[in-house]
């Protein structure tokens, strides 16, 4: 139920970048800001997924045996 939430999250952030206005409405330094907040989301997303692809692996290893 968290990798949704952080998809979805990563999504709306995304889409901002891409709005018309968000150029015009941000500094460069609170844009500077927002791509290290969607960088720290990508990496909150590797994180999540990061412990079951270790155990996919192990766990086939450990079969094929």
């Amino acid at each position: 139920m968290l990798l949704p939430g952080i998809q979805t999250l990563f999504g709306f952030q995304l889409i901002a970048v891409f709005n018309q206005g968000f150029k015009s409405s941000l500094s460069e330094s609170e844009q500077v800001v927002h791509l290290v907040s969607l960088l720290l989301i990508v990496i909150s997303a590797v994180l999540v997924v990061a412990p079951a692809k270790g155990s996919s692996k192990t766990s086939k290893s450990v079969t094929d045996s």
